[in-house]
């Protein structure tokens, strides 16, 4: 073999040598490429989709640094809420906050509040609450006591309601929609009531699902007494 017949061979080789590296590099892709698409197909890789940032109250990246503060200078307390939120204070044991495209009354109340404040004398609807065990039924009510608390040195407790009894509550209406009938909205309720020397302040929600759990709970997070901390015993609501 000459000098030119034996470069050509070796080239040869060589181009052999890249077409085998490349056909091996080729079947590795796919073989990764196979069992990235099999995993996705069974669950075992899921896509993060892109958060939407648009503003709104249901967001859970939005910080109460820049929410709106609701005082009672009356009742000495405060706390935060979103701040595309309306107030409707017709009454002073009653404070509804709600979206404006939301509006609609009946006489001066609110029926699509988000949320809202009680103020009143029920002492004992409080003891009732206070007393049950946690994650009870509390009786005469049907609310889920959750857990006492205290708030500035005030007893208070958490209740909202039964998964269970959601899950039984959605059913139902999906099978009123399917019949054609008529249904009612369902509510799910979240509340904290305090007991500050006898007034019993409530600030509770029937829309205590999807995206608003995580504001309400904000929303209470923010929740705080002002001032003097002697309350005196205040006069009979009704």
């Amino acid at each position: 073999m000459n000098k030119k017949q034996k470069g050509i061979a070796t080239i040869s080789l060589h181009n052999r040598g890249f077409a085998h590296f490349f056909l091996i590099l080729a079947l590795a892709l796919i073989a990764v490429v196979g069992i990235g698409y099999y995993a996705y197909k069974n669950g075992q890789i899921r896509l993060t989709p892109p958060q939407d940032l648009s503003p709104s109250h249901t967001s859970q990246l939005e910080s109460t640094a820049n929410w709106k503060t609701y005082r009672n200078d009356m009742l000495g307390f405060e706390f935060k809420h979103p701040d595309n939120l309306k107030v409707n204070a017709t009454s002073p044991n009653q404070i509804f906050f709600y979206e404006e495209s939301d509006f609609s009354t009946y006489g001066s109340l609110p029926l699509d509040s988000l949320f809202e404040i009680r103020i009143n004398n029920f002492t004992s609807r409080f003891d009732d609450y206070y007393n049950s065990k946690n994650n009870t039924i509390v009786e005469n009510y049907g609310d889920l006591k959750i857990k006492n608390d205290t708030i500035s040195g005030f007893d208070a407790v958490l209740y909202g309601y039964d998964e269970k009894q959601k899950e039984e509550q959605l059913k139902t209406l999906d099978e009123a929609m399917k019949s054609g009938a008529s249904i009612v909205e369902p509510s799910f309720p979240r509340g904290l009531i305090i007991n500050k020397n006898d007034a019993i302040i409530e600030i509770m929600t029937y829309s205590y699902d999807g995206n608003f759990i995580s504001v309400f709970e904000q929303i209470l997070s923010t929740f705080k007494f002002i001032g003097t901390s002697e309350w005196p015993t205040p006069k009979k609501v009704d």
